[in-house]
């Protein structure tokens, strides 16, 4: 199959999406050393250039604003239209209102996506393979950038938020968002 002349930047930092469940740890998730992202879109064999690159593999509440400088510089040197990036959800929003500032990003469309679980899905207690919602959020996140008006958005849960007005957000309180002007908390 030829791929069609669409592209997309995947630029990779960290977070439950790009991690293991470690267990032996209270359940927490461990950044891998190498991203898992990359593999598993590629392994979908899309009919799309994909173009990756890593920033960092942290949790989010270690990202710090040169690893937000890092992301874009190399959105930027990339020069993709649409452009996803994979991301803790704690401090997802934080990154997502930096990508706001200034006009550097205008005219693309960069979609920030990650999940509560592994990429890959975790063991229970009962050492059952428990679903995650990595890999719908990231195929959500695929399909929606390619259609979406240039702006910063976040993808999670079936739903895109449109940035600054329409958000998502993780916090050690849970989950809220807000979308059609309607502030909810999950």
């Amino acid at each position: 199959m030829s791929k069609n002349n669409r592209k997309l930047g995947v630029f990779i930092m960290g977070g439950t999406i790009d991690s293991r469940n470690a267990p032996e740890r209270d359940g927490e998730a461990i950044p891998l050393r190498r991203s898992m992202v990359q593999q598993y879109i590629e392994d979908l064999r899309c009919n799309f250039e994909t173009v990756f690159r890593q920033i960092c593999m942290k949790d989010s509440r270690s990202v710090t604003m040169e690893d937000r400088d890092k992301l874009v510089d190399e959105i930027l040197k990339l020069g993709a239209h649409h452009n996803i990036v994979t991301h803790g959800t704690y401090t997802m929003k934080d990154t997502a209102d930096y990508l706001l500032q200034g006009e550097k990003l205008d005219g693309r469309v960069v979609t920030l996506t990650g999940s509560m679980g592994t990429l890959l899905g975790t063991v229970n207690e009962e050492g059952h393979l428990m679903p995650s919602d990595g890999q719908f959020n990231l195929g959500y996140a695929i399909a929606q950038t390619f259609t979406a008006e240039n702006g910063i958005y976040q993808s999670m849960n079936g739903e895109m938020f449109r940035l600054p007005d329409e958000w998502w957000l993780h916090s050690e309180e849970g989950v809220a968002h807000r979308k059609g002007g309607v502030e909810r908390k999950l």
